[in-house]
């Protein structure tokens, strides 16, 4: 009887920070400290190695302690800057929290008994599915990492990505979540016009088949997952159930992007500047094309249709002022960079003289309808606006030069000018700048601008609109 004790005692290991190290693989912790008994008998009665990482990849542990363990169980051996890096925090953050992780791991193994094996999910497995991107990012890498920054402070849940059409708010919002490394899920909004509808589209993307808003609270309430709905501003009544849902899922952030803010508690508003666009001036006869995002852009989006084409001192000068006639706005420029298939960069600017609109009609297939042209994407963004909202827009186009509210208020014909202009700075139709005097100055995109004159030249009375 007395042997027979004692051989169960040699066979009951007790975990302790240096050995759950070696379990884990760290580098100052050889596995040879698991090789010794009774650690060895105990991982071979248990199914080895691997049966054991798949058992605390299934234990409950919180969900910081379980995000950092993934990451190690993911990457065996790494040191402690390469973790860091992998979860988006300081090294000093990484130490603090394994520091938490290792007692909670040791207590796991040691109550082994006390759990199945395999730990019963209370939750569905989710379904994440981030879309790979198609072409890489180019002048973006400052914007990136300010996102990444504010995604990764505690009180920053919800991040909107603000700006017109064809600025990059989706490719952008797939980046982050790429970099972050955090499981996310991408939701396309695109196609919903319901804002009713926005939890079963929510649960689908997630493939929770109860589609109802208690099972995504559900679901979401305990795990940190990064959610991404794209294209909400068609559904902004919809905000109010995204601002159940943060305050429902402790862990869960969202990145939301849209043409509108939500307006709603909590939100953090992020506006995607255009491409910087090199004076046409500083790039003449000097090799600094290069510096200008914008310019790079188009260079890289022209050779991926003609390869045989490159920037040089003779065409430096279109490709620029053509970068600036887009705007600075990614699509504009990959629109225009198609067309290198048939027309040089100076024949482009001839084209654009007559109606940039019409010359950005000729584009590869893209995903949505109203990110096929320049002038689909206007369409999209004018039928959100209400009627009072779509005359004052079109009015504003008289300005070629940007205005101030008094000076709306002389040709507009709606009742109220000034929250008419604030809906459509809201809209991402108009940018307002600082004050001229005491009053502030408003501006249109030079494209969105040209749209806008267009649809108030087909009026018969353009002044007179109701």
């Amino acid at each position: 009887m007395e042997s027979l004790t004692k051989r169960r005692l040699s066979l009951t290991a007790v975990w302790d920070d240096e050995h759950v190290k070696a379990l884990l693989h760290f580098p100052r912790f050889p596995v040879r400290l698991i090789q010794q008994e009774p650690w060895q008998s105990w991982i071979g009665r248990r199914g080895g190695l691997k049966a054991i990482h798949t058992y605390l990849q299934s234990y409950p542990f919180p969900p910081t302690q379980r995000r950092i363990l993934d990451v190690v169980l993911s990457s065996p051996e790494s040191v402690a800057d390469v973790y860091a890096d992998r979860l988006n925090i300081s090294r000093s953050t990484y130490f603090y929290q394994l520091r938490e992780l290792v007692p909670a791991i040791a207590q796991a193994l040691n109550h082994w008994e006390h759990y199945p094996a395999t730990v019963p999910e209370t939750n569905p497995k989710l379904q994440l599915n981030l879309p790979a991107p198609l072409t890489s990012l180019v002048g973006v890498e400052n914007t990136i990492q300010t996102l990444i920054r504010l995604l990764a402070r505690p009180d920053v849940r919800l991040l909107t990505l603000l700006g017109p059409g064809g600025i990059g708010k989706t490719r952008l919002s797939i980046e982050v979540a790429r970099r972050v490394g955090s499981e996310a899920c991408f939701v396309d909004l695109s196609a919903l016009r319901d804002a009713s509808k926005v939890v079963a589209v929510i649960a689908q993307g997630f493939g929770i088949k109860d589609r109802t808003g208690s099972a995504l609270k559900s679901a979401l309430c305990s795990s940190e997952f990064l959610l991404i709905l794209d294209n909400f501003e068609q559904i902004l009544p919809a905000g109010a159930f995204i601002s159940d849902l943060l305050a429902a899922s402790p862990p869960l952030k969202i990145i939301v992007t849209s043409r509108a803010a939500l307006h709603i508690y909590g939100e953090h508003e992020f506006v995607i500047p255009p491409l910087a666009i090199a004076d046409i001036e500083s790039v003449k006869g000097q090799q600094l094309w290069a510096q200008s995002p914008a310019v790079a852009l188009f260079v890289q989006r022209a050779q991926a249709v003609n390869p045989n084409f490159s920037l040089n001192n003779e065409n430096v000068e279109a490709v620029t002022e053509l970068c600036q006639r887009m705007d600075g706005l990614p699509l504009a420029i990959e629109l225009a960079a198609y067309q290198i298939k048939y027309l040089s960069p100076q024949a482009m600017l001839t084209c654009l003289s007559n109606s940039r609109l019409n010359f950005l009609s000729q584009a590869p297939k893209r995903m949505h309808l109203h990110q096929q042209t320049i002038r689909a994407m206007l369409d999209w963004s004018f039928e959100l606006l209400l009627p009072e909202q779509q005359t004052l827009f079109c009015q504003l186009s008289v300005f070629p030069g940007g205005f101030t509210v008094p000076e709306a208020q002389s040709v507009c014909t709606i009742e109220n000018v000034q929250e008419g202009l604030i809906a459509l700075v809201d809209q991402s139709l108009l940018e307002q700048h600082p004050c001229v005097g005491e009053d502030p100055h408003f501006q249109m995109l030079s494209m969105v601008r040209e749209y806008a004159l267009e649809r108030l030249n087909n009026l018969a009375d353009p002044l007179s609109m109701s």
